[in-house]
């Protein structure tokens, strides 16, 4: 069952995420901060992580690249959660730690599909 580690300063966006994602039959924990998820990836390796771009203390921008830099999540997914539009989202950072880019507000079925597509491109667990 693949791990999947949901990173959103909101509480509502974060529980919702996770509720959506632990329905779909996924392995789910969460982190309301940078620090937090990179401290839980140490000891809870995830197969995906769905970070949210714009967080207070450490955007999702800093926190990629960090996790692309941890031997325990260097391979993992990375989608990118935001409000922003893509021009917007590229105005605000780099976008190449990301593997792929889910809007708020669509329909969370998207957000399943997209991260199952995603595992097995990477040849991540099943």
């Amino acid at each position: 069952m693949p791990r999947v580690l949901v990173v959103d300063d909101l509480a509502a966006a974060r529980q919702a995420i996770v509720a959506l994602l632990a329905l779909e039959g996924f392995d789910v924990r969460a982190a309301a901060s940078g620090p937090e998820a990179v401290d839980l990836v140490r000891e809870w390796p995830p197969h995906v992580v769905v970070l949210d771009v714009t967080m207070p203390e450490h955007d999702g921008f800093a926190v990629a690249a960090v996790l692309r830099g941890l031997r325990s999540t260097a391979e993992a997914v990375i989608v990118a959660t935001t409000g922003y539009d893509i021009d917007e989202l590229k105005a605000k950072g780099p976008l190449e730690n990301f593997d792929a880019l889910f809007l708020k507000g669509e329909d969370g079925a998207l957000l399943t599909t997209l991260i199952r597509t995603a595992i097995v491109q990477k040849g991540e667990a099943a």
